[in-house]
C-alpha cells in the first residue's frame, strides 16, 4: 500500500503538470484500489488537486467495486463541486451534464 500511495503522489504531480493521461490512469487504478487508507489517501490528493482532470480521476474510480471506496470518492467529488449528490448513478448522471462545462 506505501508504494501504491506513493505512485497515487507522483501521478497527482503529474497531473498538476497539465499530464492528462496520468490522471486517466489515476483514475483506472483508483478503481481498483482495495486498500482504503491508500483510496482515502490518493481521493485526499485530488481534491487539493481539484479542477476537472481532478473530476474526471474520481469519477473513473466511481467504477470500483468497493462501496466504502465510492462513499470516500462521492466525499471527494462533494468537495471539489460543492454539489450534494450522494449516490454513484446521481453523479454519473450530473457529471454526463457538467463534463464539458464544470472547471
Amino acid at each position: 500500500p506505501e508504494v501504491r500511495r506513493k505512485v497515487f503522489a507522483a501521478l497527482v504531480w503529474r497531473g498538476q503538470q497539465q499530464d492528462v493521461a496520468a490522471l486517466s490512469a489515476l483514475g483506472d487504478v483508483l478503481s481498483a484500489e482495495k486498500d482504503m487508507p491508500t483510496v482515502c489517501a490518493c481521493v485526499e490528493e485530488l481534491v487539493a488537486l481539484g479542477g476537472n482532470a481532478a473530476i474526471r480521476a474520481l469519477m473513473r474510480g466511481l467504477m470500483s467495486g468497493a462501496r466504502s471506496a465510492r462513499e470516500d470518492i462521492i466525499e471527494g467529488l462533494k468537495l471539489i463541486t460543492n454539489q450534494q449528490i450522494t449516490s454513484k448513478e446521481g453523479w454519473e448522471a450530473w457529471w454526463s451534464q457538467k463534463k464539458n462545462t464544470f472547471y
